[in-house]
């Protein structure tokens, strides 16, 4: 338990600090080729959004999710052995729910009112891949907990997310173009462009963490063609880390108090976000 303990964290600090380093060093990299290529205000924002997130987790939100994930596993009656063959179970059942998760994600108004501060900006490179909502914890959580009732250990189950998540850091760039056979079957570049971009035909495509096959399966994959607008449709216009993050949450939350029923209410909340009113 300590030793798998250890292991979590250790490779929770050393990729938070594997990944800060790479994007500091692309971000001069690419202001000393193309000074154009970046905008340093928007890539400031992104870290100091990160930097907020990381605070929040290792101060918070982990010891509350360990914590809570470690005493609902002990009330289960079954218990999943950490074992090469689980484990690797475990990999494809975190990127098969993390499908699933990030779809709902953008399904729902109020986790897209959370998930879409990593879709608010209107740059595309490793800093945007740093650019997590501070309330992004409680969607985690709901995923954790499927793979905790599952019957897989809880610091397994976080260790699976995290490798899942890290996964998905260099696939934020536009400098590396189409792969090939590399697209149809993994995430990648080109295909989470796709899933960036506000142009109508890409939006909510291309779901998967690692894996693509969820997307053929569930018709959810599109292929890079038209060239990708980033940001959102209605794009947020401000740099304000907090406006970023709750702007739009505040709005959703507003209409839903002001409904005139608690029904209405629940139903402005669960709605798709691109419902019209």
């Amino acid at each position: 338990m300590e030793n798998l303990l250890k292991l979590v964290h250790g490779f929770d600090l050393s990729t938070t600090i594997a990944l800060l380093i790479l994007t500091l060093a692309g971000f001069f990299v690419s202001l000393w080729i193309d000074k154009t290529k970046r905008d340093p205000k928007e890539t400031i924002t992104n870290f100091s959004i990160f930097a907020v997130g990381q605070f929040l987790k290792y101060t918070i939100y982990r010891s509350l999710a360990v914590g809570g994930l470690l005493a609902i596993s002990r009330l289960l009656p079954y218990h999943i052995p950490v074992t090469p063959i689980s484990c690797f179970a475990l990999m494809i059942i975190a990127d098969f729910s993390f499908y699933w998760l990030h779809r709902i994600e953008h399904e729902i108004q109020i986790l897209w009112a959370i998930h879409s501060v990593h879709h608010s900006s209107k740059e595309f490179n490793t800093s945007t891949a740093l650019r997590l909502g501070w309330l992004t914890f409680f969607p985690t959580l709901m995923w954790s907990l499927v793979l905790v009732l599952i019957g897989f250990h809880p610091l397994m189950a976080v260790l699976a997310e995290q490798i899942v998540l890290v996964y998905q850091y260099w696939i934020h760039t536009e400098s590396i173009g189409k792969m090939g056979w590399v697209d149809k079957i993994f995430n990648s570049p080109s295909n989470h462009r796709v899933h960036h971009a506000s142009n109508p035909e890409y939006i909510d495509k291309n779901y998967g963490g690692i894996l693509m096959i969820w997307d053929w399966l569930f018709g959810t994959y599109t292929v890079e063609k038209a060239r990708p607008r980033f940001g959102l449709v209605e794009p947020i216009t401000s740099q304000n880390p907090f406006v970023i993050n709750f702007e739009y949450l505040f709005k959703v939350l507003r209409k839903a108090f002001a409904s005139r029923s608690l029904s209405r209410g629940f139903l402005i909340l669960l709605r798709n976000p691109n419902t019209i009113e």
